[in-house]
């Protein structure tokens, strides 16, 4: 089983100053334009920051983005085969397989430079919430606190729920997986107090719930799904609360993720962007960074220690 954890808070700091130390962490060439010293003064001020994170984030750690031009996970795999309840309910264990397969690369990714660079900007500003749209677990795994998944994440399983049998009438929604696939006449009580935090994948099964015996599925949101309602409120409410909004690695092609930024703009906050390759989007940026996280974000941590602390 694959563990998530707080780390401890002075390993934390340690790994981080290795990263800083190391000469490929920071480039020597790097030019620092007066967007780094306004964005480092704006986080360094703000008491409220929120951070929304996209694919790019975790580039660095080696886990591929989906819509990148080259080398996007989905250049290489159709969505609709691996990534769809219709595909799950066809081929249950292709979908599985597949998952596996992204599972193992998650599992020996590292979080990088920007993730902990993240996580000890907790200890610079007094409220610091992360928005990810990643399912891999690597900002928890760096030690975030706050950490609200868009999207679920990978290294979790529930019950699958049959498009179908919500055609057929009311369904009856399982407790402890929440899906809708049993009668209760099939359920067995002495599982009704059970958690599916995580259920390992093995070749050519279909895991169960062991209180309603149905079939269980990752934690994500997939294609032709809507995102948890509970929890995209959550995001509009944080990014609408916060006085900076850093969107780090997001493309912004997809709504109602892409919307966030906006709306945040719109009420008072101020945007920033860090990326690479910049979002097509425009208008609203309060600053943009086209740098990686890994690079950024301990540049701009060290900034704020050394200028403004």
């Amino acid at each position: 089983m694959f563990q998530y954890g707080a780390m401890n808070p002075t390993i934390l700091f340690r790994r981080l100053r290795m990263l800083l130390s190391s000469s490929d962490a920071i480039p020597s060439s790097i030019e620092l334009g007066p967007e780094w010293k306004e964005t480092a003064k704006t986080i360094a001020t703000a008491k409220k920051v929120a951070v929304l994170t996209g694919a790019g984030m975790s580039a660095e750690s080696g886990i591929a983005t989906f819509r990148a031009k080259e080398g996007g996970v989905w250049k290489q795999f159709n969505p609709s085969e691996v990534a769809t309840p219709t595909a799950f309910k066809t081929n249950p264990h292709k979908v599985l397989a597949w998952h596996q397969s992204m599972r193992s690369i998650c599992q020996r990714a590292e979080p990088n430079a920007g993730h902990y660079a993240i996580t000890n900007l907790q200890a610079l500003v007094p409220e610091v919430i992360v928005i990810t749209q990643n399912i891999d677990g690597l900002h928890q795994r760096a030690g975030s606190k706050y950490v609200l998944e868009m999207h679920g994440h990978l290294f979790r399983m529930k019950g699958f729920c049959d498009a179908d049998i919500h055609e057929q009438g009311t369904p009856v929604h399982c407790p402890v997986c929440r899906g809708c696939t049993r009668s209760r006449e099939s359920w067995k009580p002495e599982y009704r107090e059970a958690i599916v935090e995580f259920t390992e994948i093995l070749p050519g099964e279909v895991p169960l719930c062991p209180h309603c015996s149905g079939a269980l599925r990752p934690d994500i949101v997939w294609f032709n799904e809507g995102l948890d309602p509970y929890v995209l409120d959550a995001a509009w409410n944080i990014a609408d609360g916060c006085d900076v909004l850093l969107v780090i690695g997001a493309s912004l092609q997809v709504q109602p993720v892409s919307g966030i930024p906006w709306r945040a703009a719109y009420k008072g906050v101020k945007v920033i962007e860090i990326n690479p390759e910049p979002a097509e989007v425009s208008g609203f940026w309060s600053a943009r960074i086209q740098s990686s996280a890994a690079v950024a974000l301990p540049l701009l941590l060290k900034m704020i220690e050394e200028e403004y602390r």
